[in-house]
């Protein structure tokens, strides 16, 4: 177990690392075009749906019976929803309409963000715990990919509100390092128990569902309108079906 937990917890790191190269631009540039938001916010929702639907729930059925697979998406949706209402003023929202002046929200948004990355850290350490060899890296690549626009959101409130570019740069890198807590849960947790192997894996996908479903997608419609946030969301999905091919996984 040591090992698979060195090599998922290594790989999540650099997933959430990434989340830094989303807030790049803000180097550059000071703000970044709705359209341009709103579909990268698209494709951040459709990666979760795809890591989803494709990758966990597929070996989490394989793994485990239908109660345990039901029950696991159940309970990481309903855990989203929980932590929500326990600490209300840190549900994220990505939408431009909510970057309101001051850096109390700014920061309030990078934090909520952060945590709500450690579903997406238990994933990649689950797909790691399977011991299917591709799962892991396939899915610490799309949550790499995924991570750019949640960077983003990070860096842009706290940029409107005067933080240094660079500092900005340094908050959304370091969201992203909050996903390694969720991986060292899902390796050891898997590891000890391997029975909790299927429930977890449909856990960190209720959890993704949730997360897409009530923050990403209908943020990146009211960002702006148009067909682009869906675009978005079928190019996320697309990604994963890539990565799967290029994995050599069969989904």
């Amino acid at each position: 177990m040591t090992d698979v937990l060195i090599r998922a917890v290594v790989a999540t790191a650099a997933a959430g690392i990434v989340s830094g190269l989303g807030a790049l631009p803000l180097l550059f540039i000071p703000d970044v075009p709705a359209r341009i938001y709103s579909t990268l916010l698209g494709f951040s929702g459709g990666v979760m749906l795809g890591m989803a639907t494709l990758v966990l729930l597929p070996r989490a059925a394989d793994e485990g019976s239908a109660a345990a697979v039901l029950s696991g998406v159940v309970a990481g949706a309903v855990f989203v929803l929980l932590m929500e209402w326990a600490l209300p003023h840190l549900e994220p929202h990505f939408g431009a309409h909510s970057f309101d002046p001051g850096l109390r929200d700014a920061l309030l948004l990078a934090v909520a963000i952060a945590i709500h990355n450690v579903p997406e850290g238990l994933a990649m350490g689950l797909g790691y715990a399977t011991g299917e060899e591709g799962v892991g890296p396939k899915l610490v690549v799309a949550v790499a990919f995924q991570n750019i626009p949640e960077g983003l959101a990070v860096a842009l409130p706290l940029r409107r509100n005067g933080v240094r570019p660079i500092g900005a740069v340094a908050f959304a890198a370091l969201s992203g390092l909050t996903e390694v807590i969720g991986a060292t849960v899902g390796v050891v947790c898997a590891g000890l128990i391997d029975a909790l192997l299927p429930f977890g894996l449909a856990f960190a996908a209720g959890a993704l569902i949730y997360v897409m479903a009530d923050q990403l997608i209908p943020e990146a419609h009211d960002t702006a309108r148009g067909s682009l946030p869906a675009w978005g969301t079928t190019t996320g999905i697309l990604l994963v079906l890539a990565l799967g091919w290029i994995f050599g996984l069969s989904l």
